[in-house]
């Protein structure tokens, strides 16, 4: 569960924001000697922002440049925006087979490295990840957003050493960056000094009022000192923020529940029952390769009033289904999201048909009607072998 839960900490860390200064100089941070009280450190919740990057001195937007359309032509190469595009479109192993072979050639390609660690961290192998954001940084100390991921990724396995110097690094070079004060915070809270964990998050909070990630620490923080009052204020407003903040409606489910408001906590649980949300957690079911309890959650996602499946995630369950042996479920939802699908040139489309040509040619041919039965075998006699039992 903890490696589920790094896995989409680094995923997020990795299209965070950031900003670019001049050339760092090298820094030795002693480690850190406290010993961190483990049950204070919070789960962080994913904040989707752009990337900006910087090129021999020229400023641009990272995701601009990997876009085949970019302007920006001589800044990424080809090879590796063609393995984001192949990522964008869910196709994992080429994107990361077209990273390593790229890679091996031009093993000094910071953005290069990014990528890969962000395909890993997808795929659910953080350490892989955490490998290629230390390249990425020693090949470029200026990329902002390994900082903040690979802090990310190092807080969530409570290495916390690890953690302190590289937040160190980071807020040496960008002391007004709020994802690294934030991380500062998760910091001082691991180590069980919660006034200092409250003024870096109200630090970050003048950084930038309206971040959601701020206001969700700073109310899990507060609920954990009891103070729930400030704690409910804090997490309704990193939810109006950020709607879809799973983390922020649970710490507020939680306050709700410490607090002794148990019908307001009803309210909120009911939110968490989200179908992606649930359709992500019967991904990682089957990954850990537990599949009857990813069938259980996918067939809870069906009763729930709101799971009717819109296209996207009639193709999600689909695919999903066909991966858990469940071809007639497969079969319904792929015809669902392709006769309901109206978007140009989506290669879901091509892929939920080639699925469906798979079922459909290892589904069993159909019986004939009738058999005829011999003389030598009594036509009432029960059949014995299982395999002739009706179903």
């Amino acid at each position: 569960m903890r490696k589920r839960q790094v896995t989409r900490q680094l995923t997020a860390g990795l299209i965070l924001a950031l900003s670019v200064a001049s050339t760092l100089p090298a820094l030795a941070v002693k480690p850190a000697t406290k010993q961190a009280t483990s049950s204070n450190q919070p789960a962080m919740p994913i904040i989707h922002k752009l990337s900006d990057y910087t090129v021999n001195g020229h400023d641009f937007s990272l995701y601009a440049a990997l876009d085949p359309a970019s302007s920006e032509l001589n800044s990424v190469d080809g090879a590796v925006r063609q393995a984001w595009a192949d990522y964008q479109n869910g196709r994992t192993a080429s994107t990361t087979m077209t990273l390593k072979n790229y890679l091996e050639k031009n093993p000094d390609d910071a953005v290069a490295h990014y990528l890969l660690a962000y395909v890993y961290a997808a795929d659910d192998n953080p350490d892989a990840a955490a490998e290629e954001l230390e390249k990425t940084i020693a090949l470029n100390p200026k990329f902002m957003p390994a900082y903040i991921s690979l802090s990310q990724l190092y807080l969530g396995a409570r290495n916390y050493a690890q953690a302190d110097q590289i937040i160190a690094k980071g807020r040496s070079q960008w002391p007004q960056q709020v994802e690294l004060a934030v991380a500062q915070g998760d910091l001082f809270e691991a180590y069980g000094e919660r006034d200092k964990a409250k003024q870096a998050y109200l630090q970050a909070l003048k950084l930038d009022p309206y971040h959601a990630n701020a206001h969700t620490q700073l109310g899990g923080l507060y609920m954990r000192a009891e103070n729930y009052g400030a704690a409910e204020a804090e997490l309704k407003t990193a939810i109006a923020l950020a709607p879809d903040n799973q983390y922020a409606l649970k710490t507020l489910a939680e306050t709700y529940q410490r607090w002794n408001k148990s019908d307001k906590a009803a309210v909120v649980y009911a939110q968490l029952l989200n179908p992606a949300a649930l359709v992500a957690h019967a991904r990682s079911l089957q990954k850990a390769k537990h599949p009857q309890e990813a069938v259980a959650v996918l067939k809870t996602v069906e009763t729930l009033p709101s799971g009717k499946p819109n296209p996207v995630l009639a193709f999600d369950m689909g695919m999903l289904y066909a991966d858990l042996k469940e071809p007639m479920k497969a079969q319904r939802l792929l015809q669902e999201f392709i006769q309901s699908n109206t978007t140009p040139g989506d290669v879901r489309l091509t892929e939920a048909r080639e699925r469906l040509k798979e079922l459909s040619s290892a589904a069993p041919a159909n019986p004939p009607a009738s058999t005829p039965t011999t003389d030598a075998t009594p036509k009432n006699t029960p059949p014995t072998d299982e395999s002739e039992l009706p179903e």
